[in-house]
C-alpha cells in the first residue's frame, strides 16, 4: 500500500444483483477517478481486497470472463507467451558459436585430371555440429599437385603427390593432407640397367607412369615406393628433378642391386638393376 493511501475495504460483486457498494478507486484510461456506485456492464467474481486502486476493464463482458483459477491460469499463460515473444525477438535464443573445424573427408584422394568437393563441419560450444554451407575459404599449398576452389572446396588433381588443404572460417581453420594419384597407371623405367662405382654415383633412373595421355614421373616424394635388394645401407637413392639418384659409398658390397619401383593405383611393378664396381 502507498504511504497516505486509506485502506478501503472493497467487497465486489455482480454489479447487477449489487444495487450499490462503497465507493473505491478506478484508474481507467490513464487517470484515477472515484466511483460510488456500481457499474452494471462488469461482472466480475466476488472478491475482497484492501486495495488503494482497483483497475477497471471496462471492455469485458460477462460472456468472455474468466474466474478463480482458470483467470489465474490464463494469466499466467498469457505473461509467459508475451515474455517468450519479446525477449526472443531481442536474441533471447542465442546463437551458438564455433569452436573448431573439420574437412571431410580427413585425408582426400583424387586421380590426376579428377575432382573431388569437399566440406567442412563446424563443431559449436553446445556440442552441436554441422557443416557449413558458406564463409568458408580454401587454400593448398602445393597448387602443382593439387588445387583447391578458394571458395568452393573443389580439389582438382594436377600431379601425383600430396598437398596440405586449409578451410578456414571465423578465424578458425582446419588442414587436411590431399593424395593425387594415377589409377590404373602403367609403370616403365630409362634407364632399365645402369653400373656405379664406389664412391661414386650413377646416372638417374626415371621412372614413369602412364594412363591413357596422362604421363608422370614417379620418385619417394610424389607416392611412389623404392626398394634395394639386396637391402643395404650403403647404396642408397633419393628424389631428384622428377628421378631417383643412386650412390654407393666406399663400403658397399660389390654386385648387382635390383631397384623396383611400386605406385599405388598402377597395375605392374617397374624393376632396374644397378651394378656396384670397385
Amino acid at each position: 500500500m502507498r504511504p497516505g493511501c486509506a485502506p478501503i475495504s472493497l467487497r465486489i460483486k455482480n454489479c447487477a444483483q449489487v444495487p450499490g457498494h462503497s465507493p473505491f478507486l478506478t484508474f481507467e484510461n490513464g487517470a484515477l477517478a472515484v466511483e460510488p456506485e456500481a457499474d452494471p456492464c462488469h461482472a466480475l467474481p466476488e472478491v475482497e481486497r484492501r486495495v488503494c486502486v482497483l483497475l477497471k476493464l471496462r471492455y469485458l463482458r460477462p460472456s468472455s470472463m474468466f474466474t478463480g483459477r482458470k483467470l489465474a491460469l490464463s494469466v499466467a499463460f498469457t505473461v509467459l507467451v508475451a515474455l517468450a515473444t519479446g525477449v526472443s525477438c531481442k536474441g533471447f535464443f542465442v546463437q551458438p558459436t564455433l569452436t573448431s573445424l573439420a574437412i571431410n573427408p580427413t585425408a582426400p584422394s583424387v586421380d590426376v585430371g579428377q575432382q573431388e568437393t569437399l566440406s567442412v563441419y563446424g563443431t559449436y560450444d553446445d556440442g552441436s555440429r554441422s557443416v557449413l554451407s558458406s564463409g568458408v575459404s580454401w587454400s593448398s599449398d602445393t597448387p602443382t599437385v593439387a588445387t583447391v576452389g578458394a571458395s568452393t572446396g573443389v580439389l582438382a588433381g594436377v600431379a601425383p603427390g600430396s598437398a596440405g588443404i586449409t578451410a578456414s572460417a571465423q578465424a578458425l581453420s582446419a588442414s587436411a593432407s590431399a593424395t593425387v594419384v594415377l589409377t590404373g597407371a602403367t609403370l616403365a623405367v630409362t634407364p632399365t640397367t645402369e653400373t656405379v662405382a664406389l664412391s661414386g654415383t650413377a646416372a638417374p633412373f626415371t621412372f614413369t607412369a602412364t594412363a591413357g595421355s596422362v604421363v608422370v614421373d614417379i620418385t619417394t616424394d610424389n607416392g611412389g615406393t623404392l626398394t634395394i635388394t639386396p637391402a643395404s645401407t650403403d647404396l642408397t637413392c633419393t628424389p631428384s628433378g622428377g628421378t631417383e639418384v643412386c650412390s654407393a659409398d666406399s663400403s658397399t658390397a660389390l654386385g648387382a642391386y635390383t631397384l623396383t619401383m611400386t605406385y599405388p593405383g598402377a597395375t605392374n611393378t617397374i624393376s632396374a638393376t644397378l651394378t656396384v664396381t670397385d
